[in-house]
């Protein structure tokens, strides 16, 4: 995800049931990503004689998703504020990645989503991030805060959920990118935690309805775009988080 990209109820508004079809102006996904929106469980408050007014519950579901987006950057945001000066290169989960290079890719999806939500064209967002991507290193966590809300603006203007944006996998709405980016939270988030010895435990109901969105996800991305290990089993014990990271090809840490 990030850069590199990636039914129960979700957030009020919308269920997952794939990825992506390409919008007008944006290079097309590769074959086999359709994406298709279910309304659920957002309130419909009734206006003059009765009506739906429908502009105050897609403000309702967005103020209720972005919510849950800002719990998830908070909850990796304090993981972040607190690394040690000694900590930066420490090992991540992210083989791939120490704990500098995780705080940058998280910054710089977040500021990448951010981006094309606004309206810029994927391939611009991506080289305007990827300029400032060196810039992250004189502080991270400030870097980090900042985009954090760029990134909660972004999702704050009214219709966003529904807008078709481009995203480094295929062109998704909004409520899907959402989703994306509260799972690079959570996720990586885990992956600072451990790599920094730290407990990680973000509130079930969240990480569970983050689960129900994943799942059908991974069924629809093929395999050419997978950038994920093969999920592994968790204990039947194992707390939303741990079965989440899992599915996500991470050792657990209750095995």
């Amino acid at each position: 995800m990030g850069l590199r990209g990636r039914a129960i109820v979700t957030p009020p508004g919308a269920v997952l049931r794939g990825l992506a079809r390409s919008s007008a102006g944006s290079r097309p996904p590769r074959p086999g990503l359709s994406v298709t929106l279910v309304s659920v469980g957002a309130t419909r408050r009734p206006g003059r004689g009765g009506r739906v007014d429908t502009q105050d519950t897609q403000h309702d579901t967005r103020q209720e998703a972005t919510a849950e987006l800002a719990e998830a950057l908070e909850l990796s945001g304090r993981l972040v504020a607190g690394v040690e000066p000694d900590q930066w290169e420490l090992a991540t989960p992210c083989t791939e990645w120490n704990v500098r290079q995780l705080v940058d890719h998280l910054v710089v999806g977040q500021q990448l989503f951010a981006r094309v939500l606004g309206g810029e064209p994927f391939e611009q967002a991506v080289a305007a991030v990827r300029a400032v991507d060196g810039s992250l290193r004189n502080d991270p966590a400030a870097s980090y805060d900042a985009s954090a809300r760029e990134l909660l603006a972004a999702f704050d203007d009214p219709g966003v959920l529904e807008r078709l944006v481009r995203v480094p996998f295929g062109t998704v709405p909004g409520a899907v990118a959402l989703h994306l980016r509260i799972i690079e939270c959570l996720v990586h988030g885990w992956d600072l935690a451990t790599a920094l010895g730290l407990p990680f435990d973000p509130p079930a109901a969240l990480v569970e309805r983050e689960i129900a969105v994943t799942g059908p996800l991974l069924g629809q991305v093929p395999p050419e775009r997978h950038v994920f290990a093969p999920s592994r089993p968790p204990a039947e014990s194992a707390p939303p988080i741990e079965r989440l990271v899992a599915m996500l090809g991470r050792e657990p840490r209750s095995v």
